[in-house]
């Protein structure tokens, strides 16, 4: 203990390796309403403040839309893109169990805590969810993910687009729909220019 090594023809220290050039923006988004948090130049910048690891790989992961749906209680998605969480774009995910691979459903979980209380909490959420990823075995059944989508209503299926509001004349301001609140029906449009409606 108490030593740092390195491979030979390595030039770094004791901290993390520089990092590359091609930086990938992200964004943080509030989980239940699809808002905009914060921007970050990079996975690494999101994670520091995050106070998250720098080799976990949450984050990359819902961004890549690779079965985790949120990280630290956040929805993530890389700068520019229309991602916004599932339940704002009708879709649910279930786990679903079986005792063959591709046998009859023996159980459906609306989430990870309600199949972690059905086994007596034996076994941790987050491992749960690593093996419905994975489409794996554990406790002695298959798991799976199953996606299941609700018609979205005419004001939900347009969250994310994009468009153009003529002004007066000939001008034009250029945007995209960020929200709508069935409540009142209103959808919250944020424009290029900084201008929201």
């Amino acid at each position: 203990g108490g030593f740092f090594w390195r491979f030979k023809g390595e030039t770094h220290g004791p901290w993390p390796d520089p990092e590359p050039t091609n930086l990938k923006p992200v964004e943080q988004l509030d989980w239940e309403s699809g808002k905009v948090l914060a921007s970050f130049a990079s996975l690494a910048d999101a994670k520091r403040a995050m106070d998250m690891r720098m080799n976990s790989h949450c984050i990359r992961e819902v961004c890549d839309g690779e079965g985790r749906g949120t990280a630290n209680g956040f929805f993530w998605r890389w700068k520019g893109s229309d991602s916004m969480p599932n339940h704002l774009m009708g879709v649910t995910k279930v786990m679903e169990i079986r005792k063959k691979r591709n046998g009859k459903i023996v159980k459906v979980f609306k989430n990870s805590k309600e199949a972690q209380a059905f086994f007596g909490h034996q076994c941790c959420w987050s491992t749960i969810c690593r093996y419905c990823r994975e489409d794996g075995f554990y406790l002695g059944y298959h798991w799976r993910y199953r996606e299941m989508r609700r018609p979205l209503s005419s004001g939900e299926a347009v969250v994310g687009k994009r468009l153009q509001v003529k002004q007066g004349g000939d001008d034009w301001l250029e945007g995209k729909i960020e929200c709508f609140c069935s409540g009142s029906g209103e959808h919250k449009i944020a424009f290029y220019c900084g201008k929201t409606e």
